[in-house]
C-alpha cells in the first residue's frame, strides 16, 4: 500500500502522541528529569534552549520553570500546545515558542543563529530504533553554541541472554513470524540467563550520525544451566558534563518499568548452556527500510568450543 504525505503525517502525529502520553504517565523518567533540572538549574539560567522533538513537552516546561530566557520547541506540535496552555496567563508565557516543520526545514526565530542547550527525549528502542538521534545530531551541528549542552546526552546499551516467557494460551511450538522474532517488551529478572554485556556508549556531545548503526563483539557469562532462547537489549540514560555525572533512569530487566521497553531478539535455534559457561559472538544493527521497524539485526553466537549459531 502506498502511503501519501498526509497519511504519513497523520501516522507520525499519532505515534508522537502515543509516545507523549507514555512519557507523561511514566513516574520514573519524569522524576529523573525533574531532579536533574532542579539540581542543576544554574545550567539553564538566562539560556536559550531548543527542544528537539518536543515529544512530551515536559522538558520545555521544565526549562522555562528553572530560568531559561527562551525555549524553542520543534516536532510534536500537540505537546507544544500543551506547554503553551500550561504557561498561559503566567509571566513566563512569552518565553516558550514552537516552530512547525521538520528539523531540516525550520529556521530559528528572531534571527537566532545559536542555542545554548538542546533538550530532547531522543531515545528509542535499543537506543536508536524510532529515535530522534539524527535530529539531535543535526540540530547540534547547526545550532548548538561551542561548549553548549545536550540533555540528556549519554546512553549505554547492554545485552543479555534470556529465556522466552510464553504467554498463557499460547503453544510453545507455535510458528514465529518476523514480528515475533523482534519485539519490544519487558523481561523479568528470572528470565535472565546471563550477566549483561556492555555493547556501546553514546555521548551526543561528540557522536556522529553513523554511530547509530554498528557491529560489536560480545561475551556473555551464563548465570545457570538452561536454554538461551533470545537476547534482550536495554540501556541506561545519564547526563554528563564536566564534573557532573548524573544517572537518570534505566530500562534494564532489574529496574522498574519505564515508558521505554526493552528490545527482544528471539533465536531460531535455542542455545544450551551450563552455569558459568561463556558465550561469544557478534551483533550488528543497520538500516533496512524493508525490515521490521526500519532496522535489521545480524547475530552470530556460540559457546566456547561449540559451533556458531547465526540469525
Amino acid at each position: 500500500m502506498k502511503i501519501d504525505s498526509d497519511m504519513e503525517s497523520d501516522l507520525n502525529c499519532n505515534r508522537d502522541m502515543n509516545i507523549s502520553n507514555a512519557i507523561l504517565n511514566d513516574p520514573i523518567s519524569c522524576k529523573a528529569y525533574h531532579e536533574l533540572f532542579q539540581t542543576h538549574n544554574d545550567l539553564f539560567k538566562d539560556k536559550i534552549v531548543l527542544d528537539v522533538g518536543c515529544r512530551s513537552g515536559m522538558l520545555s516546561l521544565m526549562a522555562v520553570e528553572v530560568g531559561a530566557i527562551k525555549v524553542i520547541a520543534t516536532g510534536n506540535m500537540e505537546s507544544a500546545d500543551f506547554v503553551e496552555k500550561a504557561l498561559s496567563g503566567s509571566e513566563k508565557k512569552d518565553i516558550f515558542e514552537s516552530i512547525k516543520g521538520s528539523i531540516e526545514q525550520i529556521r530559528l526565530p528572531y534571527g537566532l543563529k545559536k542555542v545554548d542547550i538542546i533538550v530532547s527525549e531522543w531515545m528509542g528502542h535499543a537506543i536508536f530504533t524510532e529515535s530522534l538521534y539524527r535530529d539531535v545530531i543535526y540540530a547540534r551541528d547547526k545550532w548548538l553554541d561551542k561548549g553548549g549542552l545536550i540533555i540528556p546526552n549519554v546512553a549505554t546499551l547492554f545485552m543479555a541472554g534470556m529465556t522466552k516467557n510464553v504467554p498463557k494460551n499460547t503453544q510453545e511450538d507455535e510458528e514465529d513470524t518476523e514480528d515475533e522474532m523482534l519485539l519490544e517488551d519487558y523481561v523479568t529478572p528470572d528470565q535472565l540467563m546471563t550477566h549483561r554485556f556492555r555493547l556501546k556508549i553514546i555521548n551526543l556531545s561528540v557522536a556522529i550520525k553513523e554511530d547509530e548503526y554498528f557491529q560489536s563483539p560480545f561475551g556473555l557469562n551464563a548465570l545457570r544451566d538452561g536454554e538461551i532462547q533470545g537476547l534482550v537489549l536495554h540501556f541506561d540514560v545519564a547526563f554528563a558534563h564536566n564534573n557532573i555525572r548524573m544517572p537518570l533512569f534505566s530500562i534494564g530487566p532489574r529496574k522498574p518499568k519505564t515508558y521505554l521497553k526493552q528490545t527482544l531478539i528471539y533465536l531460531e535455534d535455542n542455545l544450551m548452556v551450563q552455569k558459568h559457561e561463556m558465550i561469544e559472538g557478534y551483533i550488528a544493527m543497520f538500516a533496512n527500510k524493508s525490515a521490521v521497524r526500519g532496522v535489521e539485526f545480524v547475530l552470530g553466537m556460540k559457546t566456547i568450543n561449540d559451533e556458531e549459531l547465526s540469525e
